[in-house]
């Protein structure tokens, strides 16, 4: 419960942030101290459940504390409330992370306990995972991120009606299972038990006799002289008085200090990579909420194999280990095969795997199978190190639970809020040292001629430059390149430009092309023909010259008048420019516009920068999310979006509607009005017409009527 809820609304952490104009350091609190709160919790749930040895009734009421919190968070609408009440619901899911390890240890044997406690922590740590991917397909609903807390609300309703029903109390002051093993402690002392009583099965007979347990005197050390004993871990001594920092007080022990802090690294490493990976997976893979959901099948695969492999490791070892000795064991068996490989291999391999495939933009499975080695190497450490805890204290399985959760959740809550920020600094892999040093030296240059630039007061230039610096790139071109401009195609000239461009930009031209030109280094540029269009006045006459020449050549059937014309050319002067001098005169006008624009725009730009910094790193990429968040969000949406005013007219719509009937009123008066002078000098030209037929009609009527009179017809 406590992984499955921390970790649902992951893929919609964009849409928090965008949704609730959130910072992002807010927004990645909302899961670092609900990891806090998860590890704090727990043991005052632990200090409850042993000081009223009781555990079904601190279930219900943590489910009850969950649901309400849930609902409280789908109703939110500010990022600070959603940070209190993320911390209230994770107290409410908390509560299995320690009383849940003593019902383990309340119905479990010593010989059965890695087992039972791998499919515990399957649970445990598979609910991280799962979290995800059902909460990448409920934000793709209506409710966006909202829809993972109304389903959280859900689940836990579910859970506590199931709880009240289902599930007994289980707790036991005197249980058959509390058998206290031997612990090796680091100065080498070994604590040995009875291998005939903790190897006899419980047959229903004599229980007493069947526990009946020898401890071996504890062997002091010549050296300190002095006798060192364990907490006591007797379950049937009164409780007087309730501590509830009690769990805390056990880590002042080596062994379960070392044990809490190995599991802690384990756990803060998968923790900060889940945390990570939906904005990773969104920047160079282009992942929506459900694909991000997806990517985490791989860890539960690991996470799996893991619970699969450490639960049948821990107790066949602890088994061995009997054997070997004779009957004779000690706690730390259970630990000796699954902490080396899981830190020294898996760990390791699985973060370098997960980081550098997205640093190099490899395929996206190579990361999955990096998230899945790194759930597998967790899992290996959590399930040993925790029977290993509770196999040390019998009796107290709850505490020391508890203050190895707190450890853990500590170091969660630490590399989370620490990842993000290390992510945007230095990337999600280190790339080679000499990709790193070619990296510092080019931006070294660039600082230093974007400096010596500044200095001279000099602005860069880019290709939008191109009518701006006409007159340089055309000198460039006869110093330099000693190529005539008119004789390069429009391609060539661009590929120049930008050749220009990096020697300007570079600060490698001489002085005269950033100081300014003069008339008479404009002069030596214009006799050397680089026009952008217009040719010389003597380029003309000598064109015209070989013209006629052809002419003549070419035109002796015309006859001598046409002869004597030929090299008559009008004088040279201002003529109206052709189709293609005005193109290129707009063309270079439009370009000064944008020119101007643009330089306007900078300055707008660096004037707001001055009185309000823009955001940078990771707020700049959330920036951007957020509005693409919004576009995708307009683009989804089927209508035109209006408010309700705008569309329903406001409070009153009868109103509205009425206003509007006597607009159409007076918009068609005025209408029909405007109509009736527009064709009334035509109906009164078409009565006339209709008079002037009428007559011709009466006329021609009458004429006939006088010829049919005289018998002409």
């Amino acid at each position: 419960m406590p992984g499955f809820s921390s970790t649902i609304y992951f893929p919609g952490l964009p849409d928090v942030t965008a949704d609730l104009n959130a910072p992002a350091i807010a927004t990645t609190l909302t899961a670092a101290l609900f990891v806090l709160a998860m590890g704090i919790s727990p043991v005052f749930w632990a200090s409850l459940s042993d000081f009223y040895e009781l555990r079904r009734f601190l279930f219900l009421c943590s489910m009850i504390i969950f649901a309400a919190a849930s609902i409280g968070c789908a109703f939110v609408t500010n990022i600070w409330a959603l940070v209190v009440l993320r911390c209230v619901q994770s107290v409410g899911s908390s509560c299995g992370q320690s009383v849940g390890a003593g019902v383990v240890a309340d119905c479990y044997p010593v010989e059965r306990r890695g087992a039972a406690f791998g499919k515990y922590f399957f649970g445990v740590f598979f609910g991280p995972l799962l979290g995800p991917i059902i909460g990448g397909f409920l934000i793709m609903s209506s409710l966006t991120w909202r829809a993972t807390f109304w389903f959280c609300f859900a689940f836990g309703l579910f859970v506590f009606v199931l709880l009240f029903f289902a599930f007994p109390e289980t707790y036991r002051i005197n249980s058959k299972f509390d058998l206290v093993l031997p612990i090796a402690q680091l100065t080498k002392k070994a604590y040995t038990s009875s291998a005939e009583t903790i190897g006899q099965p419980a047959d229903g007979g004599d229980e007493a006799a069947n526990k009946k347990e020898t401890i071996e005197s504890i062997t002091i050390s010549e050296e300190k002289n002095k006798e060192q004993s364990l907490p006591s871990s007797s379950s049937s001594e009164k409780k007087k008085n309730m501590n509830p920092i009690a769990p805390f007080f056990l880590l002042k022990h080596p062994f379960i200090l070392l044990a809490a802090v190995a599991s802690g690294i384990a756990f803060g490493c998968m923790f900060a990579v889940e945390t990570i990976t939906p904005d990773l997976y969104e920047v160079n893979y282009g992942f929506n909420s459900w694909k991000t959901g997806l990517s985490y099948l791989g860890g539960g695969v690991g996470n799996l194999l893991g619970a699969v492999v450490s639960s049948q490791t821990s107790d066949r070892l602890l088994l061995r280990a009997r054997q070997r000795r004779g009957g004779q064991e000690i706690v730390e068996d259970r630990l000796s095969v699954t902490l080396w490989p899981a830190f020294f291999v898996f760990l390791p391999f699985g973060l370098l795997l997960f980081g550098w495939t997205i640093v190099y933009r490899y395929s996206v499975w190579a990361s999955i199978i990096g998230f899945g080695a790194v759930n597998f190497g967790m899992n290996l450490v959590m399930t040993s190190t925790s029977a290993y805890l509770v196999d040390a204290l019998p009796g107290q399985g709850a505490s020391i639970t508890a203050a190895a959760n707190l450890v853990r959740m500590v170091f969660a809550c630490v590399l989370t809020i620490a990842a993000n920020p290390m992510v945007a600094s230095i990337g999600a892999g280190r790339k080679s040292r000499r990709d790193s040093d070619d990296e510092k030296y080019e931006s070294s240059r660039k600082r230093s001629r974007i400096s010596e630039l500044s200095k001279k007061n000099i602005n860069s230039i880019d290709e939008d430059d191109y009518f701006e610096k006409a007159t340089e790139f055309r000198l460039w071109l006869k110093e330099y390149k000693d190529v005539y401009f008119d004789e390069l195609s429009s391609k060539d000239a661009r590929r120049y430009f930008k050749k220009f461009i990096k020697k300007w930009n570079r600060y490698e031209l001489d002085e005269k092309y950033y100081k300014g030109l003069s008339s008479a280094q404009l002069d030596s540029s214009d006799s050397t023909r680089y026009k952008w269009s217009f040719a010389k006045n003597l380029d003309k006459m000598e064109m015209n010259s070989i013209r006629d020449s052809v002419d003549s050549l070419t035109s002796q059937s015309r006859g001598d008048d046409k002869i004597k014309m030929i090299g008559k050319r009008r004088n040279v002067g201002p003529s109206l420019p052709d189709t293609v001098d005005r193109e290129d005169e707009y063309e270079k006008h439009r370009a000064e516009r944008k020119y101007e624009a643009r330089r306007k725009k900078d300055r707008r730009e660096a004037m707001l920068d001055e009185v309000a910094p823009r955001e940078i790193g990771r707020e700049a990429q959330l920036l951007k999310k957020r509005a693409l968040n919004a576009y995708h969000k307009r683009e989804r949406s089927p209508d035109v979006e209006l408010s309700e005013a705008d569309l329903m007219g406001g409070d009153d719509f009868q109103a509205r509607l009425a206003a509007e009937r006597r607009r159409n009123e007076i918009r068609d008066a005025r209408r029909a009005e405007r109509n009736e002078q527009r064709l009334a000098p035509i109906l009164n030209k078409m009565d006339e017409f209709k008079a002037k037929e009428n007559a011709t009609m009466e006329m021609f009527k009458r004429m006939a009527e006088e010829q049919k009179r005289k018998g002409n017809y």
